[in-house]
């Protein structure tokens, strides 16, 4: 069973799953670092300056009011570990937003394509410049059907691709359509588990 389906340009269809699966994406890749709320992280730094303030004290007063050698050291490197967990925290969440927003502008402004699915796999053909885009069911992580706009997302982690329900003829074809590839990503996913 072979289906071909002309896909138009669909920017709005095309946002509605990016912000979809940006969100799938999200949660399914949670840091420790993205949990934290705004008032967590500045609690977080007052108690990290706090702990090296009384870290300074006490080598301090072991050092009968001296600065001893080891005071610097001390708060050089627990600085140094502060400055870089927050650096984490600060790179890891831009990095995401600049992967989101290159992913939804990309995902807005593509062209009309022909999409071609058959139990191997499916590839995606861009009419304008001849780009094309093949993948295996079992690199697809999940197949939703929107219930409210009858979009079908095929899920792929960092990409995916929306088939708004004006392609299909009707609502039936649309869930035969449904019907057929959930169980040939069912059946590819059984398959790599197995080898």
């Amino acid at each position: 069973m072979l289906f071909e389906l002309n896909l138009p340009p669909c920017p709005e269809a095309n946002a509605r799953a990016s912000h979809s699966v940006w969100a799938a994406a999200v949660e399914r890749h949670k840091g420790a670092f993205g949990k934290l709320k705004l008032s967590q992280r500045i609690f977080l730094i007052l108690a990290s300056v706090l702990f090296a303030c009384i870290v300074y004290w006490i080598s301090a007063i072991l050092y009968k009011h001296q600065v001893g050698f080891l005071v610097p050291y001390i708060g050089f490197s627990y600085a140094a570990l502060l400055l870089i967990c927050n650096g984490y925290w600060v790179f890891h969440n831009m990095k995401r937003q600049i992967l989101m927003q290159r992913h939804y502008r990309n995902s807005c402004l593509a062209p009309a394509s022909v999409f071609f699915a058959n139990n191997r796999g499916f590839h995606q053909m861009y009419q304008n410049d001849g780009y094309e885009v093949r993948c295996t069911w079992k690199s697809v992580l999940e197949i939703r059907h929107h219930p409210r706009t009858g979009d079908i997302i095929l899920d792929m982690g960092t990409s995916f691709i929306v088939l708004p329900p004006e392609v299909f003829a009707d609502e039936n074809e649309q869930q035969k359509f449904l019907k057929a590839i959930r169980k040939w990503q069912y059946i590819a996913h059984r398959e790599s588990r197995l080898k």
